[in-house]
């Protein structure tokens, strides 16, 4: 037993100093003197041990299961605020990784309409073509178009009852510029089709700004109804957006549907 044992279970003991100085013959100044940091001699703790051996043991198991027991408690709050702390960070790492799988779920899908509008385009066979120009798409000015070229201009000429030459100098009005919803052709498409058009021309610039420094080339897809001379022509556009100093609408027409304005009704119902 050392001294470390000794100084212990005086410090801890329940048995009064007088006590134990009256039963081992050590003065309570020197009891006194070994807690406040003295040196103890050998004699001295054979003098304590051969009295109170017994309760110096039992005192001191007390204060290694006590000492145990805090240190116990200690590690568990330890332990338990580590797994806390994982449990959190494996959350937020979760949530984390849920958030990117839904963007990139998101971009797949989107990057996979445009590849199958790109295909379909691409295999699209047309009834007639044209070439749009655009500009000042982003700028405070109005947007004007201008339709450069139309090919295969005849099958529509014909389902509408118009000259070729008619169709492309009046209403197509091959290279010259408008106000985008000034164009001649508009006198020729119905009003909900105008209103669709509108709308994809005034989503140009949100598709510019998305599209034109991760793709070369957007697609959209929308039918125009051309109404003329009491008949109707119903079109499904395939248009491919190119962007340069400008953008260039490249469109595949189909059409669907042609005949006399009294049937425009039940064509549209069937």
């Amino acid at each position: 037993m050392n001294k470390q044992t000794i100084l212990s279970w005086l410090k801890a003991t329940d048995v009064p100093l007088t006590v134990i100085s009256q039963k081992t013959g050590i003065s309570r100044k020197t009891l006194y003197n070994w807690i406040n940091g003295s040196d103890i001699r050998q004699s001295n703790i054979d003098k304590i041990i051969n009295v109170y051996n017994a309760d110096i043991e039992i005192v001191n198991q007390k204060l290694e299961l006590k000492g145990d027991s805090k240190m116990n408690q200690s590690t568990v709050q330890l332990e338990a605020s580590k797994e806390f702390e994982q449990k959190n960070r494996l959350i937020n790492y979760q949530e984390k990784e849920i958030e990117e799988l839904r963007k990139k779920l998101q971009q797949v899908e989107s990057e996979n309409s445009l590849i199958k509008l790109d295909n379909i385009y691409e295999d699209c066979i047309p009834d007639f073509q044209t070439e749009v120009h655009m500009r000042n798409v982003f700028s405070l000015k109005s947007i004007e178009r201008n339709i450069k070229s139309v090919d295969h201009v005849k099958p529509l000429a014909k389902a509408l009852n118009l000259k070729r030459k008619t169709l492309y100098q009046d209403y197509f009005a091959i290279g010259r510029w408008f106000i985008s919803n000034e164009h001649p052709v508009d006198t020729i498409i119905d009003k909900h089709s105008l209103s669709v058009l509108k709308s994809a021309t005034e989503g140009i610039p949100k598709q510019a700004q998305l599209y034109q420094f991760t793709m070369g080339a957007f697609y959209l897809k929308f039918e125009v109804l051309y109404i003329a001379n009491n008949r109707f022509c119903m079109t499904q556009s395939f248009c491919k957006i190119n962007w340069s100093t400008t953008p260039v609408v490249n469109a595949k027409n189909v059409i669907l549907h042609s005949c006399n304005i009294e049937n425009l009704d039940k064509e549209i119902n069937n």
